[in-house]
Order: C-alpha cells, then sequence, then structure tokens
C-alpha cells in the first residue's frame, strides 16, 4: 500500500471549495492550509478563513 498526502495552500475560497466536492464525491481526504495573514496575496480573489476551514471538515 502506498499513502499519498496532498496539501492545497493556494487558500483561494473557489477552488477549496472545488476541490473539496471532487475528494467528498469519491471519498477522498485532503488538507487545506489556512492563510492567516493574507494581505497582499491575491487582492483580487476571495480567500479562505478559518471559517471556510471548519465547513470544510465538516
Amino acid at each position: 500500500m502506498v499513502n499519498v498526502s496532498l496539501v492545497f495552500d493556494d487558500g483561494l475560497a473557489q477552488s477549496c471549495h472545488r476541490l473539496a466536492n471532487i475528494f467528498e464525491a469519491r471519498g477522498i481526504n485532503a488538507s487545506f492550509a489556512v492563510l492567516v495573514d493574507s494581505s497582499g496575496i491575491y487582492p483580487n480573489f476571495k480567500k479562505g478563513d478559518f471559517k471556510l476551514w471548519n465547513e470544510l471538515r465538516e
């Protein structure tokens, strides 16, 4: 058996939702990083936060 770990750390809310739906549909676990200080990172995109992280975890 081979174990693989994937971490998605772009912190963008849209891609987190998209990836979570894909993985959940297939029964696969994934890790999502939360940007603690997202100032100056992708200013035109909505970033995830701990509220999003908690939603994905549920």
